[in-house]
């Protein structure tokens, strides 16, 4: 059960030093132009804006389970909303081309307010991210950062990344419900994790997941009850087309 506990770590201190409700705006401040500075007028340069940007968002769409069920050139659209502020942004994620080698070309992008940030990625079959690509917005200019020398503990062959099977539902089951969102009709599993034996940082995690949704995971509630915040994410679309935007391939 390590791994689960694991992505909920990183997700209660994604949202332990900011609220949920400034969680949102703030990271796409701080990641809306490659040449911008964040909240705290901290400077981000192109591979660290990526690195948060990659781990913030993969979260936001509910990833930590199994994976596999992406066809090629198939993604999903979510819908991720700030209950308290209203806030609301959406992101994408798709499998734009297996490349019959173990890896595979993907993209994640944002939009908030109208602006997009985009990247694609080119993923090993550990999930280790080889490369990635954007556009830089002053140049127009399509760049590209090798990320294969920078592996670390952070890869997706460590236990902090790695997804959750199905064997590890049993513990957090609360049974089988069926959940209506914009992409259609879904018969889930339903898990809840929750820990209010800490004194500062109490929290109760939901999750809905099936295997007829890319990704798994269909929709989730993260509730920070010591600061009285709710973050939701839910599919609100599911399709096929997607290709590369940036000639990766």
């Amino acid at each position: 059960m390590k791994k689960i506990f694991i992505i909920l770590i990183i997700i209660t201190g994604l949202f332990g030093c900011a609220t949920f409700e400034t969680a949102i705006s703030d990271f796409n401040v701080a990641l809306s132009d490659m040449e911008s500075s964040n909240s705290e007028g901290v400077y981000f340069n192109p591979m660290m804006e990526f690195s948060i940007f990659y781990a913030t968002h993969m979260l936001l769409i509910g990833y930590g389970f199994e994976d596999d069920n992406f066809k090629e050139g198939e993604g999903v659209t979510w819908e991720v909303s700030n209950v308290n502020s209203k806030e609301k942004i959406t992101v994408k994620r798709a499998l734009l081309k297996d490349m019959g080698n173990g890896s595979s070309w993907w993209s994640l992008s944002s939009n908030a307010d109208g602006k997009e940030q985009y990247y694609e990625m080119l993923i090993d079959e550990d999930m280790d991210i080889l490369k990635a690509r954007y556009r830089d917005s002053e140049s127009n200019k399509i760049m590209e950062l090798i990320l294969e020398e920078t592996k670390d503990s952070s890869s997706g062959t460590d236990d902090e990344t790695e997804q959750i099977g199905t064997d590890s539902y049993g513990e957090y089951s609360v049974g089988k419900e069926t959940v209506k969102t914009k992409a259609g009709s879904f018969k889930t599993e339903h898990l809840v994790i929750e820990d209010d034996e800490s004194d500062d940082n109490d929290f109760k995690h939901e999750y809905w997941l099936t295997d007829k949704v890319p990704g798994t995971c269909v929709k989730y509630i993260y509730n920070d009850i010591s600061e009285n915040e709710i973050m939701t994410g839910e599919v609100i679309d599911i399709r096929g087309g997607y290709r590369t935007q940036l000639e990766s391939y």
